[in-house]
């Protein structure tokens, strides 16, 4: 089997494994938002992660001392009365909220403490980068071919 089949197979594998991904991370995604209850919370800190980067030369990670990822820690009163803290699945290089702001959360009645801010831009872009980024491949492994 020549080389540019063995590409275009690899191409059509992997991006339909990431395309098919994409689908199930938005069909549970949209099954939590349907399903999570919904309040306001407050951000009460940040948990702060360095971020690693790998050398090719050594099994040994380098901290970049520039880089951070800061993670918004909040406290919301959850259906039953009792006060719930999380810190939240996504973060970024920048504190995109002031302490003692207020944000909304969603959460799952029966798992309070999976709780999570609610954001329009993660619920799409996660899936939506992934699917995209396996279609792209899809379509590159066909064009191979």
């Amino acid at each position: 089997m020549e080389i540019g089949r063995i590409m275009a197979m690899s191409f059509m594998a992997g991006g339909a494994a990431m395309a098919v991904g994409g689908i199930a991370v938005f069909k549970h995604m949209r099954a939590f938002a349907a399903t999570a209850a919904r309040c306001s919370g407050r951000l009460v800190g940040y948990e702060a992660a360095k971020s690693k980067n790998t050398s090719d030369t050594s099994d040994l990670y380098e901290v970049n001392s520039g880089s951070a990822n800061f993670y918004p820690v909040v406290e919301f009163t959850d259906l039953n009365g009792k006060k719930q803290r999380f810190t939240a699945s996504t973060g970024s290089n920048q504190k995109p909220y002031d302490l003692g702001a207020e944000v909304p959360v969603m959460y799952d009645p029966q798992d309070p403490e999976g709780a999570d801010i609610e954001s329009k831009l993660y619920q799409w872009l996660i899936p939506g980068l992934v699917g995209g980024l396996g279609a792209a491949c899809l379509a590159v492994g066909i064009a191979i071919w």
